[in-house]
C-alpha cells in the first residue's frame, strides 16, 4: 500500500484528518488492469455521469425534503458502520495473503485486488460521512437555490457511492470466484 503522506517528519496542518490520501488512493484504482494511467471512461463514469444525473434530477424539481433527508442520513450512517467492519475484514484477508507462503501470480493478484477493495471501501466510508454531514447541513436550507445546490451535491455523492459500491461488489465477486477456482483445483 502507498506510504502515508502523514509519515513525513515535518508537521502538517490538519494531517490527522487530511483525507486527500483516501481520495488519491481511490483514484489510483480507476484504471484498466495493467495500465499505468487512469481510465478516461472510468473517470467519466464515476464523476461526470453522477454530476449530470444530479443536475437532471434537480432540474426536474426532485430536491431534498425533511423526510428524504432523515431516511438518507440513516441509510448512509448505517452503511458507514457496515463498511468499516468490511474494511477490517479486508485488512485481515490482505494480511493473511501477504503472510502466505504461496508467492504465486494468483496470490499476487489477490493482494492487488484486496488493496483496491481496501482503497474503494475507505473512499465509500468517506462518501458516507460527507453525505451525512451535507444532509445534516442541508436541513437548515429552506430557500430554493440553496436547497437545489445542496441537493445536486448530495445526489452526486450518493450516485458516486452507488457506483463505487458496485465496483467493490464486482471486485469482491472476482476475488471470491478466483479463490473458489483455486480450491476446486486442489480437490482430488
Amino acid at each position: 500500500m502507498p506510504k502515508s503522506s502523514s509519515s513525513r517528519t515535518s508537521p502538517q496542518t490538519f494531517s490527522k484528518i487530511n483525507v486527500l490520501e483516501i481520495v488519491t488512493n481511490h483514484l489510483s484504482t480507476l484504471k484498466e488492469y495493467g495500465a499505468s494511467n487512469n481510465s478516461l471512461s472510468d473517470l467519466f463514469l464515476f464523476f461526470l455521469v453522477p454530476f449530470i444525473i444530479s443536475l437532471c434530477v434537480v432540474f426536474f424539481r426532485i430536491v431534498l425534503n425533511k423526510d428524504l433527508i432523515g431516511i438518507l442520513i440513516n441509510v448512509f450512517a448505517i452503511f458507514a458502520g457496515l463498511l468499516f467492519n468490511l474494511l477490517i475484514l479486508v485488512y485481515d484477508a490482505a494480511s493473511k495473503a501477504v503472510k502466505s507462503s504461496n508467492s504465486s501470480q494468483a496470490n499476487s493478484l489477490k493482494v492487488e485486488i484486496l488493496e483496491q477493495i481496501y482503497f474503494n471501501i475507505s473512499f465509500e466510508i468517506l462518501l458516507s460521512l460527507l453525505i451525512v454531514v451535507m444532509l445534516s447541513i442541508s436541513i437548515m436550507f429552506n430557500n430554493g437555490l440553496a436547497n437545489s445546490i445542496s441537493s445536486v451535491f448530495v445526489f452526486f455523492l450518493a450516485i458516486s457511492f452507488v457506483l463505487t459500491f458496485l465496483m467493490v461488489l464486482k471486485r469482491v465477486n472476482k476475488l471470491i470466484s478466483q479463490e473458489i477456482e483455486q480450491q476446486k483445483k486442489s480437490l482430488p
